[in-house]
């Protein structure tokens, strides 16, 4: 549309219907305004659809959150003997299960909750007896038994938190015992473990709906009759939540809209102005236009005379095609180019020539150019 409408103004210039009153701009100028103007607009208004565009986030609310641990610690008491009287060693230590009575632990488990809610649960501690083949991405269980030692039995109730205490004496001989039975009836010798697991259940009755969170903490023993240690692993901790979601609308960029409406009616008002307020230059224009261009891009080659040379009517001449040519000329014989000035100081009938001792090259603008180029 913009395009076919500089067109049509071009036409009507060739015709000689120009209106004076117009601003008078070169084709290439106003088609390169034209198209910045056009691209500005498009931009602008898939940028104003982007804006305008409901754009919704997922808001998450903590409703309840709490946390869980889980830890113990425990002493290796031993039978009467001469070499440890104190008759107990510290976690972690190096023993023989030959000395071993049997293991003092105390458990211990806690959920703390950030608001009211009723409290509650179950727990347990127990023995598992494993046999293991293999070792890392091969270890494969042969089989496991389960002994209880505590439990199952409720955890005091509580609102904002509840916890468990639990001490056991846990003697290792029948576990023991189970493992080399267990050898004997496969008639293998499978690695054997020993695993004191504590476990349990908190439950948590809040405004907005029952919570569940179990936990489990385990002591790992090496079932051998050879020395082991029995390493006290890290406490058992963990975080939860009760959360709800909802979505929500953003708001509207109203700087960025702004922005971009500005831009939409400046970019519309320029089109128009190129449409209705600017035409191209005629004939006339585009050819004092190419002399003044002329003048401006190869001044320093280009003297100006008052007059024309009377001997330039006794010398052979040679009419050149094009301007490039004549600079060509110029510089290959290392002289000016010449031109008589007219009253605007531009040179006279669009003359330009070259100048030699019994010829000379000249070329001369187009008057009557009607198609606009530049």
């Amino acid at each position: 549309m913009i395009i076919s409408k500089l067109r049509e103004q071009i036409e009507l210039v060739s015709k000689g219907n120009t209106d004076p009153a117009k601003f008078a701009l070169k084709n290439n100028t106003r088609l390169l305004f034209s198209v910045i103007a056009a691209l500005v607009l498009i931009a602008s208004l898939i940028g104003t659809f982007f804006v305008l565009k409901e754009e919704k986030v997922i808001d998450k609310q903590v409703l309840y959150s709490y946390s869980v641990t889980a830890d113990s610690n425990y002493n290796i008491n031993l039978v009467p003997n001469e070499l440890f009287l104190e008759g107990w060693l510290p976690a972690d230590s190096l023993i023989s299960l030959h000395l071993l009575d049997n293991l003092h632990v105390n458990f211990s488990a806690n959920f703390i909750g950030d608001k009211e809610a009723q409290i509650s649960g179950t727990y347990e501690v127990k023995s598992i007896v494993r046999g293991i083949h293999g070792s890392g991405d091969k270890r494969k269980i042969i089989y496991e038994r389960s002994f209880p030692i505590v439990g199952p039995k409720p955890i005091t109730a509580g609102t904002r938190n509840a916890s468990v205490k639990e001490t056991a004496f846990i003697s290792l001989s029948p576990y023991n015992q189970f493992a080399e039975n267990a050898k004997i009836i496969l008639d293998a010798k499978p690695t054997s473990e020993i695993i004191i697991q504590f476990s349990g259940t908190f439950v948590a009755e809040t405004v907005n709906g029952q919570v569940k969170e179990p936990f489990k903490y385990e002591l790992i023993i090496p079932a051998s009759t050879d020395l082991f240690t029995i390493s006290k692993p890290a406490a058992y901790s963990k975080t939860g939540e009760q959360s709800t979601t909802a979505e929500r609308v953003l708001p509207k960029n109203i700087k960025a809209l702004v922005s971009l409406i500005f831009l939409i009616i400046l970019a519309i008002l320029i089109i128009l102005g190129l449409i209705f307020l600017v035409r191209p230059l005629t004939s006339e224009e585009l050819y004092e236009y190419s002399l003044k261009e002329a003048l401006r891009k190869y001044g320093s080659r280009i003297a100006v005379l008052s007059s024309m040379p009377s001997a330039l009517s006794d010398c052979k001449e040679f009419i050149i095609e094009n301007l490039e040519s004549l600079v060509r000329v110029a510089d290959e014989h290392k002289c000016p180019i010449y031109y008589v000035k007219n009253e605007d100081g531009l040179p006279h009938d669009g003359l330009l020539f070259v100048l030699f001792e019994n010829h000379f090259y000249r070329y001369r603008f187009n008057k009557n150019v009607n198609k606009i180029e530049g």
